[in-house]
């Protein structure tokens, strides 16, 4: 396996203070929500604990993942925590387009303490395939391309 890299474009920062204050009431709970993914994607997504380490002066252990709304054809191929232990990977296939999922983050940390995320990420919606002109379709249902050359298509 090739040892994955945080993006910038699929992190999510969790940070222990902002939500204390928000399982007390004080300020509203943070929804946390990934970037839009293609249901034909299959790349990691990240959650940045770097705040919340630093807090509780403590590291990632352990990662753990589930799927808990939308339908069931996204799927989790695999977890992986950086060698600092201040990020945690989920590697998400699949999906259907214009549906929202909500992935469960349950994390470990060296001091003891785990602690669990709801975060949503939804999918784009993919346009259905143009169809073919006809004008440019052969009887034995080639597709002719620019030149008048014939694509066969298999069918």
């Amino acid at each position: 396996m090739t040892i994955p890299i945080p993006s910038a474009v699929r992190t999510v920062r969790i940070y222990s203070g902002a939500q204390m204050l928000a399982t007390r009431g004080i300020s509203p709970a943070v929804p946390y929500r990934w970037s839009l993914k293609h249901p034909l994607d299959a790349d990691w997504w990240w959650v940045d604990a770097t705040g919340y380490c630093s807090d509780a002066s403590t590291t990632i252990l352990q990662i753990g993942a589930s799927i808990v709304s939308g339908d069931t054809s996204l799927s989790i191929a695999a977890t992986y925590q950086t060698a600092d232990g201040l990020y945690a990977g989920i590697q998400l296939a699949g999906g259907t387009a214009a549906t929202s999922y909500t992935v469960r983050v349950k994390i470990t940390f060296a001091s003891g303490a785990m602690e669990s995320w709801d975060i949503s990420i939804p999918m784009q919606n993919v346009p259905a395939p143009p169809t073919p002109n006809l004008s440019l379709v052969t009887n034995n249902h080639d597709i002719v391309l620019l030149g008048g050359i014939p694509f066969p298509t298999g069918t």
